[in-house]
């Protein structure tokens, strides 16, 4: 069946940046076809007026848009557009370059359930004065432990497991102070 005016999506070419629509995509074919320099750059300029307006700024600063725009025009015109940008634009051989790869920090993690931070947190401990700002500090980093432990084992989480945790990796110098704050019971008493 062949009626005239009725084509599908699949039938016309493929667009380059869906985010504009199907529209943009063929005025900037227009532009394409226009003979005179001066009537494609106001072509060129009235395509980047409707694109500013089927973007939203999101924040961003206006040259950021008004760049990223002129290069999505360029993208789309497949760098064929023969126009003089205001702006640079990206070019065909960086838009197909592969971004550098971002350094990983590689950590020796002794004890990955409980993670670095814990472990930072842990040494800062073992370093500081005794105050109210270390006790709130090894407060705080229990109650992270007791999480830690709640999500990556079905096992303990008891005040002895982390007594005993905080005693280990402080090298017992906040025994005492974590003894305190969460009491362990003897084993008499639990039965």
């Amino acid at each position: 069946m062949n009626i005239e005016g009725l084509d599908y999506n699949t039938e016309r070419p493929q667009l380059l940046m869906r985010a504009y629509g199907r529209q943009v995509q063929e005025m900037i074919e227009h532009a394409l076809q226009v003979e005179d320099r001066a009537e494609r750059q106001a072509c060129a300029e009235t395509i980047i007026q409707c694109m500013r307006r089927l973007t939203p700024g999101n924040g961003r600063k206006r040259t950021e848009i008004v760049q990223t725009l002129w290069s999505h025009l360029a993208v789309m015109s497949r760098f064929q557009l023969d126009i003089d940008y205001p702006v640079e634009i990206i070019t065909e051989k960086g838009l197909n370059q592969a971004p550098s790869k971002v350094p990983y920090p590689h950590q020796d993690v002794r004890v990955r359930h409980y993670g670095n931070i814990v472990m930072q947190a842990l040494a800062e401990l073992k370093e500081m004065p005794e105050g109210t700002q270390r006790t709130e500090l090894l407060k705080q980093t229990a109650h992270r432990m007791r999480r830690c432990l709640q999500q990556w084992t079905t096992g303990s989480t008891t005040n002895e497991k982390l007594v005993a945790d905080i005693d280990r990796y402080t090298a017992g110098k906040l025994h005492d102070e974590a003894e305190r704050m969460f009491p362990v019971r003897n084993r008499s008493e639990r039965n």
